[in-house]
């Protein structure tokens, strides 16, 4: 696996994390373990591009 593959796959990941977080609090109404998988969705977007961005430097 390349690494734009590598990278594509570990957004998706973090997409549907967030995703499902997201649905799971419009579903559920409670917010309270439902904001820490949101949390770790956008926590696993922004490492991501993190690291991207550093490895093209």
């Amino acid at each position: 696996m390349d690494q734009l593959t590598a990278h594509r796959l570990k957004l998706a990941v973090g997409i549907a994390i967030l995703a499902g977080g997201l649905l799971w609090i419009a579903v559920d109404g409670r917010t309270t373990r439902n904001t820490f998988v949101v949390i770790c969705g956008i926590g696993t977007l922004v490492e991501e591009q993190y690291r991207w961005s550093k490895a093209g430097s």
